[in-house]
């Protein structure tokens, strides 16, 4: 028999009620697609058994388990599983389809943005579709990387299931297939109606995390919170590339990562005090600025100055005829990365030099950049 406590659910504002009760009115028919997919469970066995010692029972956190596939699958194999969300209806049914397969499991009612799980205690957690519901990213990062004990792993398996709201290309990908299927990717994975799903866009399609192409920004607030061995993988069944001037570049309409936290919680402390928080308490980097950040470093143009930049300083010049652009848009480029701080200029007789403000954090953006770029491969 399944355990059920109850915590804190999300209720602070009318739009996280709204969120709330579409996922409490979808509960019946999520149940249902999650007994459809325990039907077959290997690929989640599958990922697993490649991120975790296999034989070795471990302590997860399956965060917004919906009606319950992670946890029961984990429950299965014999792990210590703590499943929580924020729907008191998808627990319930969650409980239910838990006891049908007779597995003991403690689920919980609580947020991920105001989780109330203990701090370093969980050797695996697991947040499985849930961030494109969340509005604060930088904070429930920091939170839920708190959860995990130090050389524990973190997986996150999400996608850019909204991305087509603010990208003109992706609206191709999702056009593309609405017309071939007559539903959208997200719709026919989950089995969602469209009118539902209509309703679950218009709720979250302005929140920052589906403004951006991901897991993009995902790895760069991973990495600035100390997470080590971060891997990326693409489970799409239909690939869609881009062409850009470096070549086809593959964007994941759903993908896994994995990423594991120092056994050195002193270092990651101050990681995650450097870069996380302080700034957000601070109120010097608000979503709105965030999100222009990776507006700016989605342009390929932009992306090939900043890996000239990590070369070393350069003036307009150079850098054209580096990335084989005109002086006039090179500048144009510069004046949008040096208004948002990734670049500086100062002047250098009666030439302008310009270098990177910071030198780590660009390094990361360019690697995640050529990660995605091999996905393809």
């Amino acid at each position: 028999m399944a355990v059920v406590s109850k915590s804190i659910g999300r209720t602070d504002d009318e739009d996280s009620q709204k969120l709330m009760d579409f996922w409490n009115d979808c509960a019946g028919s999520f149940a249902d697609y999650t007994r459809d997919c325990l039907n077959d469970t290997q690929w989640i066995v599958n990922k697993l058994n490649s991120v975790v010692p296999q034989g070795k029972k471990l302590r997860v956190a399956d965060l917004g388990t919906g009606a319950g596939l992670i946890a029961v699958v984990f429950a299965q194999l014999g792990h210590d599983v703590v499943a929580t969300d924020f729907s008191p209806a998808m627990i319930e049914e969650a409980r239910k389809i838990s006891h049908d397969y007779n597995v003991d499991i403690d689920f919980r009612i609580d947020d991920i943005e105001h989780t109330q799980l203990e701090k370093e205690t969980f050797d695996l957690v697991v947040v499985r579709d849930v961030i494109y519901n969340i509005r604060n990213i930088r904070k429930v990062s920091s939170d839920v990387v708190d959860l995990i004990k130090p050389g524990g792993i973190l997986m996150i398996v999400d996608g850019n299931y909204f991305l087509h709201c603010h990208d003109e290309d992706y609206l191709h990908r999702h056009d593309f297939f609405f017309i071939r299927d007559r539903k959208s990717e997200y719709q026919r994975m989950i089995d969602l109606p469209g009118n539902k799903y209509d309703e679950l866009e218009d709720m979250v399609k302005s929140f920052e995390v589906n403004r951006v192409c991901r897991p993009y920004g995902d790895l760069y607030l991973l990495t600035c919170l100390g997470l080590k061995n971060i891997s990326i993988s693409c489970d799409d069944n239909d690939d869609y590339s881009r062409l850009t001037e470096n070549g086809w570049v593959n964007i994941p309409f759903r993908y896994t990562l994995v990423g594991q936290k120092p056994y050195e919680s002193a270092d990651y402390t101050k990681l995650r005090n450097t870069c996380i928080d302080d700034p957000m308490k601070a109120g010097n980097t608000t979503p709105e600025e965030l999100s222009q950040v990776f507006e700016i470093l989605a342009n390929p143009d932009r992306l090939a100055i900043l890996n000239e930049l990590y070369k070393g300083p350069s003036n307009v010049r150079g850098l054209s005829e580096s990335v084989r652009l005109s002086d006039k848009m090179t500048s144009y480029h510069l004046i949008g990365m040096k208004d948002v701080g990734l670049v500086k200029s100062e002047k250098n007789g009666r030439e302008v030099i310009y270098s990177l403000t910071d030198m780590p954090a660009l390094q990361n953006m360019i690697r995640l950049a050529t990660d995605l770029a091999r996905l393809k491969d």
